[in-house]
């Protein structure tokens, strides 16, 4: 199959054939307001449709792999997993103060800092645990548990 080009015309080496004529191109019409807000609406129409399309398309592929997952479930299986942790941070400084307050006397700093990140290791002791709190069925293994 030949390349379409300069000299791809089927009759190119014919002789006495007429050369094929291009369709005189039309000029663009001037742009006025009125073509300019039809064509803004226009632009904002196509672009909701093609990311509806997108979006329809993702939902397809998700539905067809199985791997569709309800938002409710997902945001309460976090906060059941996060709020341990946030409590434990937000228990550190008073841990702090209550293990180094005492009457005024002075404390080495490494000491403040050894217990301080003992506590956020301890905090964040939370986080490695996290896999094992999202498995399927935790929600049924907490009620078991209870």
């Amino acid at each position: 199959m030949a390349l379409k080009g300069a000299h791809s015309d089927p009759d190119q080496g014919i002789k006495g054939a007429k050369p094929r004529l291009r369709e005189p191109k039309v000029p663009r019409r001037k742009e006025t307001p009125e073509t300019a807000r039809l064509g803004e609406i226009y632009l904002k129409r196509r672009n909701m449709m093609m990311k509806l399309k997108i979006m329809r398309e993702a939902l397809a592929l998700g539905i067809a792999r199985d791997q569709l997952v309800e938002k409710r479930l997902v945001i309460h299986q976090l906060s059941c997993m996060l709020v341990p942790m946030k409590q434990k941070l937000l228990a550190i400084p008073p841990r702090i103060g209550q293990r180094f307050g005492r009457n005024g006397q002075k404390v080495d700093v490494r000491e403040i800092v050894t217990f301080a990140e003992c506590v956020v290791r301890e905090a964040l002791q939370e986080i490695i645990d996290l896999p094992k709190a999202a498995e399927a069925d935790w929600h049924a293994r907490e009620e078991q548990e209870k």
